[in-house]
């Protein structure tokens, strides 16, 4: 087949279409461009609507994450508190004149870390657990083999976490056993 030819003959066949195609062909065109501006014109509106919703995510994370500091803050703080007061009722727990003050602020101190969520960890008597407390020594004493003897320092769960072990003396049991 001898494609030149072909071409010739098709070419040669070909009508030129009527003026009025082309001004068709020219409102259709004019038509697909103001089409397309607005659809661009809305992609950029979605676009400024994504741009400004980022935007508050990132400041909402922001805040979220100073908040957290805060809090984080805060119960440090706490734990500080909770340790001086541990200090001042070890302290006096013996002195008639201070045993019953020291006492009763220690107790409310207690109720209100509680009511806020953070949690004592480390009591006399309980058993030891490596995931709670860290042995500072172990003794003979009246408590049963392994069980918390002494507190030295409280423990402290806060928001499904462990803050700080409580450190502790641990019994080895009596010592005629």
């Amino acid at each position: 087949m001898d494609f030149e030819r072909e071409l010739e003959r098709l070419l040669a066949e070909e009508k030129t279409p009527p003026a009025d195609t082309f001004a068709e062909i020219a409102e259709a065109q004019t038509r697909l461009a103001d089409r397309l501006s607005r659809k661009t014109d809305d992609i950029s509106l979605q676009i400024e609507e994504i741009y400004d919703i980022v935007k508050e995510k990132e400041k909402a994370g922001n805040d979220l994450f100073a908040a957290l500091e805060r809090e984080s803050a805060l119960v440090a703080a706490l734990v500080g508190v909770s340790d001086a007061t541990d200090g001042f009722w070890k302290q006096y727990q013996e002195d008639p004149d201070f045993s019953e003050p020291a006492n009763i602020l220690r107790h409310l101190l207690l109720e209100r870390l509680n009511a806020c969520g953070l949690q004592r960890l480390g009591a006399v008597g309980e058993p030891f657990d490596v995931r709670l407390h860290v042995a500072k020594a172990a003794r003979s004493s009246a408590h049963p083999f392994e069980c918390v003897a002494e507190v030295l320092e409280t423990g402290f769960f806060y928001n499904g976490q462990i803050i700080r072990k409580a450190s502790v003396i641990i019994s080895k049991g009596l010592e005629n056993e």
